[in-house]
């Protein structure tokens, strides 16, 4: 080691270069670092304090427990002196008096939830504080500091999907099944999630929907209270937020590609005045979710929320009414798909596969829009594409006729006998200007044949047709079925409608 003797001191003290005064402790520290000590020593006062608080309202509820076991056994010694001098029939005691009011219970959602999760994390987290103060004593400032970085709460989640009629197994299990695997979860603004479930008991593609993204993300906003006050306080926490939050998408003013009740059952309720109990029963269900039991503070929340569901009573919520509502969502996602396809069929060209979808889609829409303005989608829009998809259709049936050759004429009247004609009596039972206004241009555009020198063949079969095209008979006689509809989840729904009606937006609507 080398040394220089020159130096009265080895080890130099350090001055401030403005005041000259002599450097200590965290002064000599750099100005980040300096920082960023000082706001850890302040988070670890913080919690230090909060700790003081902890430990004094832990006394004071063991001294509230003990002079209520005190008191309560105090009574007990009272009553049965009092009942061994005087007997009196059991009858007699239980029966009320005849002029007591009978008290009503209370609502399912007021009632504690009679589920063992409040009391079992109760425990768990005395036990865990009783731990920590044992080893406070042990542990250096350092130690102590490091410790308290790090949330009291497992970082990840090892749970086990279970069903609704069987108890929630062990979060941790010593040997794992051979029906269990492991899935990463990549959920979009939330996180990502590793998952242990038995095989075929994890829906990722529920957790990928909207209303699950929701509901995690509500639960993760409840995390203080959740540890503070239990699952029950964090379950009251989480689906407030939640609710707010579909609140204000029902409020927004949204462009038709980002329609918020495709993506949400609970926003339709809403803006079709949905009862409250229906509100509140279907968002209990989605809080009920088996698919949440990734976690466990999730699975807590879960287990609050099934317990809030078996206390419903039913006289509380009418499930005709519930079914009836939840129908209503299922006819407005099907015309949603019917209007989708076809939009999109029309977009590609695909006249004649297009047409059914559209005129389905338009039937249903009027029907859905019969019960209130938001039930269904803009009539309008729909009936713009209805009558522009017969009328290319008209045009390509009249295209093939004047070739005159076969097989293209068949196929022109084919098209107009079974697609075009048939739809005819829908736009004219409307009686609107522009429905009637394209009829008209259909018949007019075949009917300028007939002053034209055509084959007799031609001539005849232009004959056998007219009368049909011309029929002013609003009676729908014969139609098709309607097309067979595929599955679609609720992210691809979205995603497929947001594409086409931003498709639409740059088509202009003008015209007939």
């Amino acid at each position: 080691m080398y040394i220089n003797d020159k130096k009265p001191f080895l080890i130099e003290e350090e001055f401030d270069k403005e005041t000259g005064q002599i450097l200590s402790g965290m002064d000599k520290l750099p100005a980040d670092l300096k920082h960023y000590v000082k706001e850890d020593n302040e988070l670890f006062d913080k919690e230090i304090e909060e700790w003081d608080i902890l430990q004094a309202r832990k006394a004071q509820q063991e001294k509230l427990a003990l002079a209520t076991a005190a008191a309560a056994a105090a009574s007990a010694a009272s009553s049965t002196s009092t009942s061994s001098s005087s007997p009196q029939p059991m009858s007699i005691e239980s029966s009320p008096p005849d002029n007591a009011v009978p008290q009503q219970d209370p609502e399912y959602m007021e009632q504690p939830s009679p589920t063992s999760d409040s009391k079992h994390l109760q425990e768990d987290t005395q036990r865990a504080i009783s731990r920590a103060a044992a080893e406070q004593e042990e542990r250096s400032p350092e130690a102590l500091l490091s410790a308290s970085t790090f949330p009291p709460t497992s970082p990840q989640p090892e749970v086990q999907v279970s069903t609704p009629s069987t108890p929630p197994p062990d979060l941790v299990k010593e040997d794992e099944s051979p029906g269990q695997h492991t899935v990463e979860v990549a959920i979009p603004n939330v996180g990502t999630f590793v998952i242990e479930s038995e095989e075929g008991g994890y829906d990722d593609e529920a957790m990928m929907t909207p209303n699950m993204q929701g509901i995690i993300m509500a639960i993760g906003k409840s995390s203080s209270v959740y540890e503070k006050n239990g699952p029950e306080a964090a379950f009251f926490k989480a689906i407030k937020l939640e609710y707010a939050r579909l609140l204000r998408f029902a409020q927004e003013d949204t462009p038709p590609e980002n329609d918020y009740r495709l993506q949400h059952i609970i926003v339709y309720f809403i803006q079709n005045q949905a009862p409250k109990k229906i509100l509140e029963r279907t968002l209990l269900t989605q809080f009920a979710d088996r698919n949440l039991a990734f976690d466990e503070r999730c699975k807590s929340i879960m287990n609050v929320a099934r317990a809030k569901l078996d206390l419903i009573k039913p006289e509380e919520v009418n499930m005709d009414e519930y079914e009836m509502w939840h129908q209503d969502y299922r006819n407005f996602r099907e015309t949603t798909i019917f209007m989708m396809t076809g939009l999109e069929l029309f977009q590609k060209a695909n006249y004649m596969e297009a047409l059914m979808y559209l005129i389905y889609s338009y039937q249903y829409n009027k029907e859905l829009l019969s019960k209130g303005l938001y039930r269904g989608h803009d009539e309008e829009l729909l009936g713009h594409y209805r009558r522009e998809c017969l009328l290319k259709l008209n045009e390509q049936a009249a295209t093939m006729f004047e070739l005159g050759e076969e097989p293209e004429v068949t196929t022109g009247l084919g098209i107009m006998n079974e697609l075009v004609v048939p739809c005819i009596s829908l736009l004219l039972v409307n009686d609107t200007e522009r429905d009637l206004l394209a009829v008209e241009d259909m018949r007019n555009r075949w009917c300028s044949y007939l002053g034209q020198e055509m084959e007799s063949n031609l001539q005849e079969k232009l004959t056998d047709f007219l009368p049909k095209l011309l029929d002013c008979s609003t009676e729908i006689k014969s139609f098709h079925d309607p097309p067979k509809l595929p599955t679609y989840s609720t992210l691809e729904l979205c995603e497929r409608f947001s594409r086409i009606m931003s498709a639409l937006g740059r088509v202009p609507t003008e015209g007939r």
